[in-house]
């Protein structure tokens, strides 16, 4: 006897395939299935971030003086750009890095007017970053 014939709910004694039965017949009949959309997990992806960093060591800029970057990088998701480029542009000679924005590429490379900024986006699908370094200096803090 179970609890429910005991209390007086059910004179049966249900089977797991009865309770499996009475759930298939109340349950939604499935329809047809909506469209797919092509699934980007699993792609490398251009991103891009607004940079603020100071040079160090760096080839063309003196030590300590503050430019606006936008780097380019080939990853599969925004939290890997994110934690990848520190070392990257360490490497370039950049320091005190602070991003300003950050963004996936939506649009196709060629269609980038900007010969600088097309470039540096084509750099990052081949070698993984590509950087556009603006030659003015910062100098407002704020900026």
């Amino acid at each position: 006897m179970t609890p429910a014939m005991a209390a007086g709910v059910s004179k049966t004694l249900w089977s797991m395939d009865d309770h499996c039965a009475k759930m298939d017949a109340v349950a939604p009949k499935p329809g047809k299935r909506g469209p797919y959309g092509k699934s980007t997990k699993g792609q490398m992806s251009i991103h891009v971030l607004k940079i603020i960093a100071c040079a160090n060591r760096h080839t063309q800029y003196p030590d300590g003086e503050r430019h606006a970057l936008l780097v380019y990088i080939n990853a599969y998701d925004l939290g890997t750009a994110l934690s990848s480029s520190p070392r990257f542009l360490a490497e370039c000679g950049w320091e005190l890095i602070e991003v300003r924005g950050s963004k996936r590429l939506e649009i196709e490379i060629s269609s980038i007017s900007d010969e600088p900024l097309r470039n540096a986006a084509a750099t990052a699908v081949q070698e993984g970053y590509g950087i556009v370094v603006y030659a003015t200096p910062i100098a407002d803090l704020n900026s």
